[in-house]
């Protein structure tokens, strides 16, 4: 990788940190206050980015990345350390654990399109795929030992010591993109070509790029349903499950940095030697690999089996992301935003319809049952996919998608 571009991992690295100590912190906090206060919170920033992705990758597309990503490093700072100063009683509060959680879901629906796009911008094709893997590596480091470091942080200082942690992570961020990353931006537009307004139709070019690619458009379905089961079944499954089993929260910590490492260990073999050429058996591979972890974890009889069936999600999780995250590049630059937007906001409403459903699940049926029905899902949607064809080639063989419509109704105020 370019120097740029290792500099921007660890920008990458240390706010995904920052990120995961206030997850930690919310998570904590929100559990004390109660049951639903724990679900209202878990599930609303995924709920809001859900909603709010397709009108963030839009804005992303018209602003340029570069000023996303500083807008949405800053207002974040701005959130955190607005917290981070509150009283320790008053931060606790349900209604600014709610509050808190809805402003981290806007946030991450302009974040997550415009560090995507960023990325693509500062790299080139040919490593683009490289970078991607490193961020998967860095994020991964960065959830094991956010978790750990979280832990100690809340413990120390509940929430408000959690929000300074990525306060001053998110101004590291915006004082290297300004002071270090410059020249990141967009190809220029032609000087006859009028500035495109946020419209209805700009905000569903990425859903329409979508849908007209043979490529994209089983692979957002496969994520999407991969979204729905193997992050729930980890996220809120998991926890049920060792609930049931009476044990503590020890083990819960060792099988989600379990999960995290066997990703980290495939995207970091992805970064240094590359993706295999069978792109479109990987992914599948990885999805069917994922959904059978979470079926041996779910039945495991003895903690060995379930720290296996983790570490198999992870390694199923992480040829699935490193192998299908380049495909967006077979869309032009100018919708790139909008297309992830899209993507996101489909995995994000799949995350809170998954949470919930395999909540319920667990409460009809028991945590073990509701997570191999989970997995099950996953390999036959995998194999099912396999089976309809899907193919992906090399996005630079793709062919162009078709331009967008000159004019379009404006966005309802």
């Amino acid at each position: 990788m370019s120097r740029r571009e290792t500099v921007w991992v660890a920008v990458f690295l240390l706010t995904s940190l920052g990120s995961a100590v206030l997850g930690v912190g919310l998570a904590w906090t929100a559990a004390s206050a109660g049951p639903q206060v724990a679900g209202i919170v878990g599930a609303l920033p995924a709920v809001v980015s859900g909603v709010l992705l397709l009108l963030g990758g839009a804005l992303v597309d018209r602003v340029d990345p570069r000023r996303a990503v500083l807008g949405s490093a800053g207002a974040l700072a701005v959130l955190c350390l607005g917290t981070a100063m509150l009283p320790v009683g008053v931060a606790s509060g349900p209604t600014v654990l709610v509050v808190l959680a809805v402003l981290l879901g806007v946030h991450a629906a302009v974040s997550s399109p415009a560090t995507v796009t960023f990325s693509r911008l500062l790299s080139t094709d040919a490593s683009f795929p490289r970078l991607l893997a490193a961020e998967q590596v860095a994020g991964q480091t960065a959830l094991v030992g956010g978790r750990a470091l979280g832990g100690i942080v809340v413990g120390a200082g509940g929430l408000a010591l959690a929000a300074a942690v990525p306060a001053v992570a998110a101004i590291v961020c915006v004082l290297v993109v300004l002071l270090v990353l410059t020249g990141v931006a967009r190809p220029p537009r032609s000087t006859d070509a009028p500035r495109e307004r946020v419209t209805l139709a700009m905000i569903g070019a990425g859903a329409r790029a979508i849908v007209v690619d043979p490529v994209l458009r089983p692979f957002v379905l496969l994520t999407a349903v991969v979204a729905g089961t193997i992050i729930p079944a980890v996220g809120v499954g998991l926890p049920l499950l060792l609930v049931e089993r009476r044990a503590d929260v020890a083990a819960l910590g060792l099988l989600g940095a379990a999960v995290a490492g066997g990703v980290a260990a495939v995207a970091l073999v992805v970064a240094v030697r590359g993706r295999w050429r069978t792109t479109w058996l990987v992914v599948v591979g990885g999805a069917v690999v994922a959904g059978c972890g979470a079926v041996v974890l779910a039945l495991a009889p003895s903690d060995a089996a379930r720290l296996a069936g983790a570490v198999v999600i992870g390694v199923g999780q992480g040829l699935f992301a490193t192998h299908g995250a380049p495909l967006v590049r077979r869309v032009p630059v100018e919708v790139f935003g909008r297309v992830q937007a899209t993507q996101g906001a489909m995995q994000s409403l799949a995350i809170a319809a998954g949470s919930a459903g395999i909540a319920a699940a667990a409460s009809a049926w028991g945590a073990g049952p509701s997570l191999a029905v989970a997995g099950a899902v996953v390999v036959l949607a995998g194999l099912a996919a396999a089976l309809g064809g899907f193919r992906p080639t090399e996005p630079d063989a793709a062919a162009p998608l078709p331009s967008e419509p000159d004019a379009a109704a404006p966005l309802p105020s």
